[in-house]
């Protein structure tokens, strides 16, 4: 989240020094590689999530619930993505009422 919060405000400097503010349909010029540390950092953790919850369902789990683990992390990565797409349209709902005025 620190990572975003710098790229985020790396990209709103580059739109105040270019006068972007006003025309959200810009092209704001900065690299694409700006994002790269936030992906990683966000991959890495998620893979080794997964890794240590996989861990654990097949070291203390009765042998018949494993898979039922494993599917229960697929759900749950699943209902987090539903969740947090649930709270990006809120914010944007949100603060697009504020940016239009």
């Amino acid at each position: 989240m620190v990572v975003s919060g710098f790229v985020e405000t790396k990209r709103i400097g580059v739109c105040i020094q270019h006068n972007l503010m006003e025309n959200p349909k810009a092209y704001v010029p900065i690299s694409i590689w700006w994002l790269l540390p936030h992906y990683v950092i966000s991959g890495t953790s998620d893979a080794l999530t997964v890794i240590e919850f996989q861990e654990l369902y097949y070291s203390q789990m009765p042998e018949g619930m494993r898979s039922l683990g494993a599917a229960a992390l697929s759900v749950v990565f699943g209902l987090e993505s539903f969740v947090n797409n649930g709270i990006i349209v809120v914010v944007v709902a949100i603060s697009s009422r504020f940016w239009d005025k």
